[in-house]
Parts: C-alpha cells; structure tokens; sequence
C-alpha cells in the first residue's frame, strides 16, 4: 500500500501524464498577428465550444489534482503530529494573516504549533499569485462549472493546406485552415501557467520533508 507522499507523487506524475501532456499536445496560446478575425474572416462564436469545453475539463482537472496534492500533504503532517486527521483538515489558502489563523482549529487541526509557519510561508500573501490562482481554478472547477477561457480561430503559423475556393448559391467563397488557441482568463498561458504551478506544488512538498522526517522514517 502506498504511504501518502507516495500518493502524492503518483497524483502529481499522473497529473503530468494525463493533464499536461494532453493540453502541450493539443492547447496553442493565441497569436494576436494570426487571429482569423484581424484577417477579415467571420467565425461563428459558438464554433469550437467542444474542444473549448474539453481543454477547460482538463485544465479543471489538472488543477483540482495539484490542489489535491496540496491537501494530502497537510493530512500527512495532521496524521504524523496527532496520530489523526480531522474532518476538515485541508491545506489553507488565506487572504491575510487573521483568516489564517481562524483555520488553526478547523485546516490545520492536529498540527503541532512549530510546524505552522511552514504552511504560513505559502499563504498569497507571502508566497505570491500562484498559489491563489491554483485556489481560484479549483475552486470554481470543484463548485462552478467548467473553467472559464478565451478561445480565438487563427491561422496556422505553417500553413497545413493552401486555400481553396467554394461556389455557394451564386457566392464564391474562399475556405481557409483555422486552429482554435486557447488562454486562460485575463490573457494567461494554459500550459505555462499550469507548468509553474505544478512545479510549486512540487517544491512545496520537498520543503516539506524535513517537518515530515518522523512520517518518512516510519514509512520508508
């Protein structure tokens, strides 16, 4: 049976396998120079909505694993500190110093005092966006719908097909190769974005080795 870190690894090596690699694949970041619309063509706004809708499950999937990865980790920390885990044990994501230490009974109970500042560094106030915008996805993937993202028809950068010309009714009409490219809210890159918080994620859980040392030494 794996112990929890090893979950952890296989939740985030899944994450990489099933997640990311599927959005490098298919998922391109808008060029703003090759957007078919600054060309003149006209695209129907809803064309494209269920590769949208497929890129927007995976990004909601991949983030709600990382913030997943997150939670066992403060569950291991609650299981090696008190021999427990509480109900609502789960890793805090506070706006300020005060909203953190109301959860000290609630996320974080069973952890031992000495080990609180190790979350505290990683709250948006000391550790940056990142980890608020993986609190943002998740949860408004876990509780909202499907994660919101801007999606543009451009042209191919390498053209995949020369142009071709059709007759409807008495019209010519010229049919180009589109590719949709997709970014996340307020213009972010899907890949990217996701890339740096897995690496966060990941950092998070070795700097979080030596408050397990007692955990590692009794399940390695």
């Amino acid at each position: 049976m794996l112990n929890k870190l090893e979950e952890i690894k296989f939740l985030l090596d899944r994450t990489e396998e099933q997640h990311l690699s599927w959005l490098r694949k298919y998922v391109i970041h808008p060029d703003p120079n090759l957007v078919a619309g600054n060309s003149g063509y006209y695209i129907a706004p809803n064309s494209g909505d269920i590769f949208a809708a497929e890129a927007r499950l995976t990004i909601g999937d991949c983030a709600g694993r990382l913030r997943n990865a997150l939670n066992y980790l403060t569950c291991t920390v609650a299981e090696q500190d008190s021999g427990r885990i509480g109900r609502q044990v789960q890793f805090p994501i506070d706006d300020s110093p005060e909203i953190f230490a109301s959860h000290r009974n609630t996320y974080l109970e069973g952890i031992r005092d000495e080990h609180l500042a190790a979350f505290e560094r990683l709250q948006p106030y000391n550790a940056g966006d990142w980890i608020k915008l993986l609190q943002r996805l998740s949860n408004w993937y876990r509780h909202k719908g499907l994660i919101g993202v801007q999606k543009v028809f451009q042209q191919p950068g390498v053209p995949t097909a020369p142009a071709q010309t059709e007759r409807h009714g008495g019209i010519t009409v010229e049919v180009c190769p589109f590719i949709i490219a997709i970014s996340l809210e307020g213009g972010l890159p899907v890949v990217q974005t996701l890339e740096e918080i897995k690496r966060r994620v990941g950092e998070t859980v070795d700097e979080f080795k030596p408050v397990l040392a007692r955990y590692i030494a009794f399940n390695s």
